[in-house]
């Protein structure tokens, strides 16, 4: 923050140098007056720090979203690794058990939920679950979709949103 301080008075033009300790006890002095102007910081620094707890929510909210989409996205890359052409419904159960497992509570993963619940119907994951899956390459292309549910569950609200 000093620095960018520093910048804006070097771009006005002024010849002032601040330094860290010289700052710091004029803000501490301003916090330790009485009267309007520490009010007015009292309540700035609120504000402020309002506003980083928000940045900093929205921040982790985002990280753990990313979490999910990339360890959803290192399982099926080794699965579809170790079966590149070919996979039983069993070691299918046991991706989609896998992926089940690192999900949370975020829209994304209920998005994804959706979406294991639609494979696991289509490619008949009860019975039998020692024979092979009939169409391998549509399987692929399922598991790669799965990455993008989050971003495709939000489409639709927002097609509606701009027509409102």
């Amino acid at each position: 923050m000093l620095s960018a301080i520093q910048k804006a008075l070097d771009e006005s033009g002024g010849r002032l140098k601040l330094e860290k300790v010289g700052f710091a006890r004029h803000v501490l002095g301003q916090a330790e007056a009485e009267g309007k102007a520490a009010d007015d910081l009292d309540e700035n620094f609120a504000l402020l720090f309002a506003k980083l707890g928000e940045m900093q929510r929205a921040a982790e909210r985002k990280r753990s979203q990313a979490g999910v989409g990339s360890r959803v996205g290192r399982l099926r890359d080794a699965f579809l690794q170790d079966h590149s052409h070919a996979a039983s419904r069993s070691d299918l159960a046991l991706l989609l058990e896998e992926i089940e497992a690192v999900l949370d509570d975020s829209l994304e993963s209920d998005s994804m939920l959706v979406e294991l619940r639609r494979i696991r119907e289509e490619f008949v994951l009860t019975g039998d679950l020692t024979s092979q899956l009939e169409d391998f390459p549509k399987l692929a292309d399922r598991l790669a979709g799965l990455r993008y549910q989050g971003i495709l569950q939000s489409e639709p609200e927002a097609q509606g949103n701009e027509l409102d």
